[in-house]
Formats: structure tokens, C-alpha cells, sequence
């Protein structure tokens, strides 16, 4: 971490007095006896290093609150991407009046808050003082300002097929092909495309069996760790042919549905356009899927290493249509739409679906 220079924030507010009560065995009367939280750090701007999260970032002291009674008190540390808190963020809480964060919790912290990678921005601090069970009598303190550069954290889990019933068979580092992550609900992913006549897991990370998901009757088992059960494979394709994979995490679901492949076309050609790409204004082309050469579903576009920077890219098909979105990292495309934004340089898997327009770009190094 680069602490390029330090400063002491000392400002204070006026709690606004008021009375109230709380039961606990008997009545009692606390109120604020006008003296201020005063928050101070021990560092002003900090420039994130991602290359040692468990250093010590900034630490936070503040006085006591002062409620007049002799009652635990709670402190909260809520920070804001603007001055009046529009929409705080918690980013720990203590019983006492300092606080710490190593470098990858003010990183997280920052960017729940709302800033952006890799570059300075504010971002404002105060204590939430309560006492109570109920976290009765709320009162803050003086608001600081940090200057913080965040480094990015990929938050998303990524989720691919093992199983005969896909082209890696039961192999768990073989192209497993990836699902598609919905862009609105981080836990659902989609896999519409063709499968085999049998079964079925889904793995976090290639080339490990743990964390993994099976499951029957719809509902799906987890496995966090190779310690657990191995839990069983899904076996509702009964026929080869198009399906829609549909997993929810949140619920611990899944379904399988025919998909209708029609008069859908089969494209020549897919490829990534932009200036986020290799070559920038010319196309960098996408392959079919399939594994040692054999084409396992032609409607499934991929490349499993392309090096992309900050920028924007569009997909193109036959070498003239273009499909687009406003979402990062996955999605759907639309004919003609927009620009999908790549936000940090990285060496990425693209996918793409002819069929529903969806697509996922994944950072290999993040």
C-alpha cells in the first residue's frame, strides 16, 4: 500500500440532543449530554495495493458517545460514495472507538460504496452511535473525507458443465463450457444449447471437483469442499437435443426445458470488435464449441484467452451484423444494440450465444 501522504481528519458535528427510553428490567432515561463524536483517521489518501490485502490500510479512532447512563453502547462505521449519505454502506461495527481495515476490506468497502477502480475518489466516513438491543437513540459523528484508489475485486461466481451430458464429459478441465450469468440477478445462470442424453454437474472452478452442484427433482446440492458428499448428477435430459439450463444459487434450484432450435441459422462467422480488442478497429474471431476439433454445438461461440483492455467491444456475426449491450462482464445482446464496456485490462474467456444473444466475458487473472 502506498500511503502517499498522511493527515489527521478532526472535525466535529453537534449531536442534536433528544430523550427516550429503552425496558430492560427497569425503566431508564438516557439521553445525549452534548458532547460531539469526534472521528479522526490516521491517514488520509490511500492508493490500494492489491498485491498485499492483509496490510493495514487506515484505522479509525473516535470519542465516546455520552448518553448520561452507564449502558453498552454500539458504533457502526457506514461509508458513502457522497456528503449526505445518500445510500450508506456498513462497513463494520465495534463496541469500542477505533476500527481498522486491512487493505482488501477498505477495497470491498469502497467499492460497495460506489467507487470506481483505479482511480482517487471521496469517500466519506462516520460513526452510528445507538445503545440497546434496538440500537435505540442513533447519533452520528463528524463526517470525514478519505481519498481512496480501489483496485478491482471480480465479485461474481463462475459456473461450467462437467458430465456426459456436455462435450467435457466427466473430465473437470477439458473446455468446460461455461453458463451464462444474468446481468440483473448475479445467483441465475442460463445454458441454452445442445446436450446429450445423460448426466450432469456444474463446477465453480476447472480443474477442481469442489466447489461443485448436482442434484435431482429439480432442487440442487452443494458441494463446498472434496471433504463433502459428492452429491448426484442431474439425469433429466433423457434425449439428446436443445435444452435451457436454468440454475438459481439463491434457492438451490434448477430446471431443464426443450428449447425449439427451429429455423434458427447457422453463422459463418462470430467475432469481438472495439476498441477493448486485440486488434482494435478489425475483428478478433470466436470458434464454435466443441473439443479436439469436432464442433459440439454450432450456435456457441468461444475463445478461451483473449487479452482485452479498457474499452468497448460488440459482437459480430457473419462479418456484418452486430450485437450489442450496456451490461459488463455478462448479459444479453440485442441486434444493433450497445456497447458492452470492459472495465479492466485482463486476459478474458468470451462466450457468446447465437440462439438468445447471451454473453459472459471472464477475467482469468482477477
Amino acid at each position: 500500500m502506498k500511503h502517499l501522504y498522511k493527515k489527521l481528519g478532526l472535525l466535529s458535528l453537534a449531536i442534536i440532543c433528544f430523550t427516550a427510553c429503552e425496558k430492560s428490567g427497569d425503566e431508564f432515561t438516557a439521553s445525549n449530554q452534548g458532547d460531539s463524536i469526534l472521528l479522526e483517521a490516521d491517514i488520509s489518501t490511500i492508493d490500494l495495493d492489491d498485491t498485499n490485502p492483509s496490510n493495514p490500510a487506515v484505522t479509525l479512532t473516535w470519542s465516546d458517545a455520552n448518553y448520561g447512563v452507564q449502558t453498552a453502547i454500539n458504533y457502526t462505521v457506514e461509508v458513502s460514495a457522497d456528503q449526505s449519505f445518500s445510500a450508506p454502506y456498513v462497513a463494520g461495527n465495534s463496541t469500542d472507538t477505533a476500527f481498522s481495515w486491512t487493505t482488501s476490506q477498505l477495497n470491498a468497502s469502497a467499492s460497495n460504496a460506489g467507487l470506481d477502480p483505479f482511480e482517487f475518489a471521496s469517500l466519506y466516513v462516520r460513526i452510528k452511535s445507538s445503545v440497546g438491543s434496538q440500537n435505540s437513540l442513533p447519533s452520528f459523528s463528524n463526517v470525514i473525507m478519505l481519498m481512496v484508489k480501489p483496485y478491482y475485486n471480480y465479485p461474481y461466481v463462475d459456473l461450467y458443465f462437467v458430465g456426459p451430458a456436455s462435450a467435457s464429459g466427466w473430465e473437470n478441465n477439458n473446455s468446460n463450457a461455461a453458463l451464462f450469468r444474468s446481468a440483473t440477478e448475479d445467483n441465475i445462470y442460463t445454458y441454452t444449447g445442445y446436450f446429450n442424453a445423460d448426466q450432469l454437474k456444474m463446477l465453480e472452478m476447472r480443474g477442481a471437483w469442489a466447489p461443485q452442484y448436482g442434484g435431482t427433482g429439480g432442487s440442487l446440492v452443494y458441494r463446498p469442499t472434496e471433504a463433502a458428499d459428492d452429491p448426484s448428477p442431474i439425469a433429466d435430459i433423457t434425449s439428446s437435443g436443445y435444452y435451457t439450463f436454468t440454475a438459481n444459487l439463491s434457492n438451490l434450484t434448477y430446471s431443464v426445458e426443450p428449447f425449439d432450435v427451429g429455423s434458427s441459422p447457422t453463422l459463418n462467422s462470430v467475432g469481438i470488435v472495439g476498441s477493448a480488442t486485440p486488434s482494435g478497429g478489425s475483428e478478433t474471431a470466436l470458434q464454435k464449441y466443441g473439443i479436439g476439433g469436432n464442433v459440439f454445438d454450432p450456435h456457441i461461440w468461444y475463445s478461451m484467452n483473449i487479452h482485452l483492455v479498457p474499452g468497448e467491444l460488440q459482437f459480430v456475426a457473419n462479418n456484418t451484423d452486430t450485437w450489442g449491450s450496456d451490461t459488463q462482464f455478462s448479459g444479453q445482446t440485442t441486434p444493433n444494440g450497445g456497447t458492452i464496456t470492459v472495465i479492466v485490462e485482463d486476459d478474458y474467456e468470451v462466450w457468446f450465444n447465437d440462439l438468445t444473444g447471451d454473453y459472459i466475458l471472464i477475467p482469468l487473472n482477477l
